[in-house]
């Protein structure tokens, strides 16, 4: 190292103007890029990419502007405070353009970890744009660091979509080491946070333990047998070898804990470094989560989603959802897709901590079809290349198998390994409700007609496809009738879900008209259950809010009926017609074999349509910017307003109050559980009314108290209505 060497600061530590010199910064990220990158195959690569992130930092322009900017080594008359910026992350990637060609991986990385990953053609313009920037970094950089001996592997891949995947890996890596490395310097008292953890082998061992407690305490039925018959039978396929595999079981054959069960032994015999459990939503993954703080403790189980309790808020919390280095991670489908195919910084971080990790997808089913190739493509890439275990975790599982017509050409998932018994029996034995439905299914009946009959059961849940139809039929029910719709905000929810189970627990009356959130996982029990003509995977999941205990001497009722009116055009129509084709053809919605068909139907609806966005192709051209603008499985029109409720209304009068950004931040992350999505159209509407407006930039607000109802939530039916409300639960 040169003896000029000290004189280039990387960074100037805050609280006691201690400088973190520039090959330091470099050795230290390339060597944790090293670490990170090695785990799927590019030691070397990631290496080069640490060692030449910063590179532009050794131009004099910048050491200049850091002195300004940070008063050191500056007179005090000298300091502004102010310097004009210096693009400092274009030289190295210039120089891995000049040694690799253009299309490599350590020149995107280089080049997007401050501004994020960029398009290709955006690439090579800026390389030709700032190529002079290279000459002005070498002159006084050291050779260990521009010129290391280094072999560069050559990783094995099959497609150009792999490609992207791999790049995405080591941006990721690059990005972590950056920010760790920056970290340790400058704010070293975080960084026990990050450690305190238990192994995986301990995880196991308290799992076992209470699965073990808990079979020896349960009554001796026969249902307490399936259920160790299926958790003995899912741990027996631990030891094959990572890929795909699907836990078929039925509502109360206890799918949860099995799949974790299965997913630590997988874990320990394979050397997979952490499980990553996925839900669709958010109104259900507290649920899940706290089963697993039950077991493990609280501090054991890491959530990374939107509806974060403010509680759970912590510095610790926050530094682990920067990147995932945590053994079991509790997040939603949303945050894991729009990682994995967002080209932001922050996002991406977190990638290659997936990488030799299992994935446990809960309810499956949900996937978005509009993205299903796209996502199905990713998950092959991720088990092909990077270690990764997938588990399909269902009691409706999808056809996934590859599909080549004339008509239809899905590149599907051929070696899916169920880990389950015996699916097939395992339904017929745990078949706790039977399902009627009208004889002449094109007969529509009115929501005074459905009111009617709701209202001849003491305990009632009944299901429809919109918030709506929701709304409709609740005002024809007598006044004690619970509401429950995604215009209730999370909190709100929560309590009025927890209300339910305790009257249905000590046996009291209670009528209940929901959307379909309640379908995916929530944990409650009724005997008799109305759901709207929908998808065949919806009606199932309706049925496992009957009799889910199992605890009624005969079946539970489930009654389809057909509502008043069609669901709006789009997917729910289209779920709505295939449920309707297999009801006619085949009967029996609980039967495996219906779903199956069912989702063959949806497919061939789709056809092209399963990528909807084309997302594939911009894969193939390496446009990760329009792949990121592309990739929204919450719709970006809409907008997420802070309403009126409990502590919301606090969250809102602070909000109007305050000017710093710091303490915005902190508002909004404490007041995510008082959030409720709107169409645009809608939101606008409020704010022409003065009932609603945008605050800081960045959040909308309710400001009229008496527009959130204790029932209903936010109160939108009577004053406007708009299409696109309909498509929403």
């Amino acid at each position: 190292m040169s003896e000029n060497h000290a004189q280039f600061i990387a960074h100037v530590r805050e609280k006691d103007g201690q400088i973190q010199t520039l090959a330091s910064h470099l050795l230290g990220v390339g060597e944790l890029a090293s670490q990170f990158a090695a785990k799927f195959g590019i030691s070397n690569i990631g290496r080069l990419t640490g060692l030449w992130h910063d590179l532009g930092k050794y131009q004099m322009a910048f050491q200049e502007r850091i002195r300004k900017l940070t008063g050191y080594d500056v007179d005090d008359e000298g300091a502004s405070g102010s310097a004009p910026k210096v693009d400092h992350s274009s030289a190295g990637g210039i120089l891995a353009a000049q040694k690799f060609g253009t299309d490599n991986p350590i020149t995107y990385a280089i080049m997007g970890h401050h501004c994020g990953l960029q398009d290709r053609e955006d690439i090579k313009d800026r390389l030709e744009r700032k190529k002079d920037l290279l000459t002005k970094s070498l002159v006084v950089a050291d050779a260990e660091i521009c010129a290391p001996k280094l072999s560069i592997e050559k990783p094995s891949l099959k497609t150009a979509e792999d490609q992207t995947f791999f790049y995405r890996m080591l941006f990721s890596a690059l990005i972590d080491a950056d920010r760790l490395d920056t970290q340790n310097f400058c704010e070293p008292e975080k960084a026990h946070l990050r450690h305190k953890q238990l192994a995986l082998k301990e995880y196991d061992d308290v799992l076992s333990v209470f699965m073990q407690k808990k079979a020896g305490e349960a009554s001796p039925t026969s249902l307490n047998a399936l259920r160790q018959k299926i958790l003995s039978h899912a741990n027996e396929q631990a030891s094959l070898a990572p890929g795909f595999f699907s836990l078929t079981v039925p509502t109360g054959g206890g799918k949860t804990l099995t799949s974790l069960s299965f997913a630590l032994k997988h874990c320990l015999k394979h050397g997979k470094e952490r499980i990553i459990y996925a839900i669709p939503y958010t109104s259900i993954i507290e649920q899940n989560a706290d089963v697993f703080k039950q077991i493990f403790g609280a501090e054991n189980v890491f959530e990374h989603h939107s509806a974060i309790r403010p509680e759970q808020e912590s510095t610790r919390n926050r530094l682990l959802s920067e990147n995932w280095d945590f053994p079991l991670i509790v997040t939603t489908n949303v945050q894991l897709f729009e990682s994995l195919f967002s080209r932001k910084t922050s996002s991406c971080r977190k990638l290659h901590n997936i990488v030799n990790s299992v994935i446990i997808f809960d309810e499956v089913q949900t996937l978005p079809l509009q993205f299903l190739q796209p996502v199905i493509t990713c998950l092959k890439s991720l088990v092909d290349n990077f270690g990764v275990s997938v588990v399909f975790c269902t009691a409706t599982q999808p056809a996934l198998k590859s599909v080549k017509s004339m008509n239809l050409r899905f590149d599907g998932i051929d070696n899916i390994r169920e880990i389950a018994p015996q699916p097939e029996m395992l339904f017929e034995k745990l078949r706790r409700v039977e399902v009627k439905y009208p004889s002449d299914m094109a007969l529509r009946q009115t929501w005074e007609d459905i009111a009617k009959e709701l209202q001849k059961h003491s305990q009632v849940l009944c299901i429809v496809n919109t918030r709506r139809h929701a709304y409709e039929l609740f005002k024809l029910m007598p006044e004690e009738t619970i509401h429950l719709s995604a215009l209730m905000c999370p909190a709100h929810r929560s309590k009025v879900i927890a209300a339910i189970k305790k009257n249905l627990a000590e046996g009291k009356p209670i009528r209940v008209v929901s959307t379909q959130l309640v379908e995916a996982g929530v944990d409650i029990d009724f005997p008799v259950v109305y759901r709207a003509l929908s998808g065949i995977d919806n009606i199932a999941q309706a049925a496992g809010r009957c009799n889910r205990e199992g605890k009624m001497s005969g079946l539970g009722q489930v009654f389809v009926f057909i509502p008043p009116e069609s669901s709006p055009p789009g997917h729910l129509y289209q779920c709505e017609q295939a449920g309707l084709s297999v009801l006619q053809d085949y009967g029996d919605p609980l039967l495996p074999e219906n779903y199956a068909r069912y989702y063959e139907k949806l497919l061939w609806t789709k056809g092209k349509g399963l990528d909807h966005f084309n997302i594939l192709e911009k894969m193939r051209t390496m446009q990760f910017e329009q792949i990121h603008k592309s990739f929204t499985l919450i719709d970006n029109a809409g907008i997420s307003v802070l309403v009126p409720y409990q502590d919301g209304i606090k969250a809102i009068e602070t909000l109007q109050r305050v000017s710093d950004s710091g303490q915005v931040k902190g508002i909004l992350r404490g007041a995510s559980r008082y959030l409720v999505n709107l169409p645009q159209y809608s939101f606008e509407k409020l704010q022409q009314q003065g009932s609603a407006a945008v605050l800081h930039d960045c959040i909308g607000i309710v400001n009229r108290n008496d527009l959130y109802d204790d029932k209903l939530g936010l109160l939108l039916h009577d004053l406007f209505y708009y299409k696109a409300e309909s498509l929403i639960s």
